[in-house]
């Protein structure tokens, strides 16, 4: 769901809604998983941004043990694009679409 929210709202995020709370999400459960490449990502946005003190000790600890970590993902976490099969990456530059033909990825929601 926070990989689905950060790339929609990615130009400008509605009033109410948190990115630091997306990205602190989005680090955790990718850790958890094991995306480690995509963990790594988001702790380095979340250092560019303002983060609440509740939070600024838990961030600094896990972007710190996020480097003794492999560079990449799990294979298994990769999306596969319907149309021509290609392994997209977890966070994609061009959006929520497929890095060779540019078909608009479907998320499930089911499967998360």
């Amino acid at each position: 769901m926070a990989r689905f929210l950060l790339h929609n709202l990615s130009q400008e995020i509605p009033y109410g809604v948190s990115k630091v709370s997306i990205l602190y999400a989005l680090a955790k459960q990718s850790k958890n998983m094991g995306a480690y490449k995509m963990a790594r990502h988001a702790f380095d946005k979340l250092q560019q941004l303002v983060i609440p003190r509740r939070f600024q000790q838990a961030i600094d600890l896990s972007s710190i043990t996020i480097r003794s970590k492999p560079f990449q993902d799990k294979e298994e976490l990769l999306p596969m694009c319907s149309k021509c099969s290609t392994t997209n990456p977890l966070l994609n530059q061009m959006g929520n679409q497929c890095i060779n033909c540019q078909q608009p990825s479907c998320t499930h929601f089911m499967h998360l």
